[in-house]
């Protein structure tokens, strides 16, 4: 943009901005499902497209990835293109959990394969033990097992700190960075839609959400694959061919939007289309936006200290090992007694059969809660992916779209009530 005249600024917006393609979410025929929900649906039936009229009303709205449709699956519920949104706090908390496999720790065949591999080693324990051992009774397994007690009490509260820090990032990325951007753009389109209510100036307005919304999704890709896909953003109108130019060769591309949203505003305050008040105002907005950009990616680039996450991960492989060793070990105390070998010290065969059960529990329990739980701070810690339990980039995309056209909607159709208020005598009346 130039210094220009309202009208240049205005027709600065891209010609086609009206089929601008946002989101993966597609629209689709009905789930079979009860009561769908919608996102970002026109204002008639749920999965209606927009007609002319709201056309007009919604330029950003495109009606291949327009919507975003929901199904409720009890639990949880995610959008059709099986991305995950939110779930029910009191049917999780419930027996119900124990079933839910999709979408948690216990999906993860990495996890299983490592509880197979303790528990294997138990195995081999036990069977070495009971081969080698011409008197396993005299073992003193009170010892052992004390020491494996220790040691797991230990390493329990290491790892409740280490899930304690690991979901507070992913709390301070999701409310702090990802919600102050999510609130930036929304409070640009509101001081916007207020400012110029007029539909005529509907083409800057959506210029600046187009550029909000460009500089969200340029994030994201370069979060997931650390590249930016130029042509899938053209393809989806996102991005000029002008525009692609100048960020192919800029560093931080992302926040290079927020620096045109800046110029726009810093033009406009020049040809006095702005007042020096509000632009100071706009300008601290941006800087929140470019803020929030930021901080996203120093999370990603200053993860944990390797040291004290090494560490962390040996803390609990060490302990599933010691813990495999000692169920092992009592496990074949166990199987010694019940074939009758510890004469000196006999016992029921229902208490031995019961601590054979017990350590079998044990070598298997152990591992798989440790480990998923270190495997959960590895998974919240990079929320960026293409996984399950990762952001829903795109009902995101589709929910920030829709509140920026509902504001720019709101200003444009005001109710008769304020204008018949403001304007009885000279706005006296309010």
């Amino acid at each position: 943009l130039k210094a220009a005249p309202w009208e240049e600024v205005a027709n600065a917006a891209p010609q086609w901005q009206g089929h601008v393609d946002l989101g993966h979410c597609v629209e689709s025929p009905p789930l079979p499902m009860a009561g769908p929900s919608m996102l970002g649906s026109g204002p008639g039936h749920p999965g209606e497209p927009p007609s002319d009229m709201d056309r007009l009303r919604r330029p950003l709205f495109s009606e291949s990835t327009g919507t975003c449709r929901l199904q409720d699956l009890g639990m949880i519920t995610e959008t059709s293109a099986g991305e995950f949104l939110r779930y029910n706090g009191s049917r999780l908390s419930s027996a119900a959990a124990l079933g839910q496999i999709r979408g948690t720790v216990l999906a993860s065949w990495s996890l299983w394969l490592h509880v197979v591999l303790y528990a294997a080693i138990a195995a081999a324990v036990c069977i070495a033990v009971s081969l080698c051992a011409g008197q396993p009774e005299l073992i003193e397994i009170n010892h052992v097992s004390e020491a494996v007690a220790y040691f797991a009490s230990f390493v329990a509260t290491a790892l409740a700190i280490h899930m304690y820090i690991a979901v507070e990032r992913w709390w301070q990325l999701r409310s702090q960075m990802l919600g102050g951007l999510w609130c930036a753009i929304n409070d640009l389109a509101m001081i916007l839609a207020a400012q110029f209510p007029a539909r005529a100036h509907r083409r800057l307005r959506t210029l600046v959400i187009r550029y909000c919304l460009l500089s969200v999704e340029i994030m994201f890709m370069q979060a997931r694959t650390g590249q930016v896909d130029f042509g899938e953003l053209s393809r989806r109108r996102l991005l000029r061919e002008d525009e692609r130019e100048k960020l192919e060769t800029s560093a931080a591309k992302a926040q290079v939007v927020w620096v045109w949203v800046t110029g726009i505003f810093q033009r406009l305050a020049e040809t006095e289309k702005l007042p020096p008040q509000l632009a100071v105002k706009l300008y601290d907005i941006c800087e929140t936006g470019r803020t929030s950009l930021e901080g996203f990616f120093v999370h990603l680039e200053t993860q944990l200290p390797f040291s004290y996450t090494h560490l962390m991960a040996v803390l609990v492989h060490g302990n599933c090992l010691v813990v495999a060793g000692k169920c092992g070990l009592v496990a074949a105390m166990a199987l010694g007694n019940l074939r009758g070998q510890n004469e000196q010290k006999p016992a029921s065969g229902s208490e031995n059969l019961q601590v054979l059960l017990l350590q079998i529990f044990s070598a298997i329990a152990i591992p798989l809660f440790t480990l998923g739980m270190l495997e959960v701070g590895v998974l919240v810690g990079d929320p960026f992916g293409a996984q399950f339990q990762d952001f829903p980039v795109s009902a995101f995309h589709v929910w920030m779209r829709d509140e920026c056209e509902a504001l720019q909607t709101a200003a444009e159709e005001v109710p008769s009530e304020i204008a018949r208020v403001t304007n009885q005598d000279g706005g006296s009346a309010v």
